[in-house]
């Protein structure tokens, strides 16, 4: 019943009580939570450029792209033969349609030739 002056003050009592509420916690957490330790530094570079990673000796990219390549083509090959032999499986179907039709447009034109031409 105080308005908009009451409102404010309400506002402005439980955003106090927020804040003072929010620092006593984290007063508590710090004085409560051990320490963390400090990150250690990271671990320096290694000079060696052959050296061992995951605990495998380094292996020549030389042979490796030709292993690589040589995979990928058979791996693309396989795809390409049996696109091939899809597209093959679909003309012989095709073809047996064709034939199908061929034979039903002869019946056609013979039963047409057989019957006489109503007068």
């Amino acid at each position: 019943a105080e308005g908009a002056r009451g409102l404010w003050r309400g506002v402005l009592a439980m955003t106090y009580k927020a804040v003072l509420w929010n620092a006593l916690m984290m007063m508590l957490k710090n004085a409560l939570e051990p320490r963390r330790l400090a990150t250690p530094p990271p671990t320096p570079p290694q000079e060696d450029a052959t050296a061992s990673w995951m605990g495998r000796d380094a292996f020549a990219l030389d042979s490796t792209t030709a292993k690589l390549e040589e995979v990928l083509s058979i791996v693309r090959r396989d795809r390409a033969a049996e696109r091939v032999l899809c597209l093959e499986r679909q003309m012989q179907e095709t073809t047996q349609d064709i034939h199908e039709i061929k034979k039903l447009l002869c019946q056609l034109v013979e039963s047409s030739q057989a019957a006489p031409l109503p007068a």
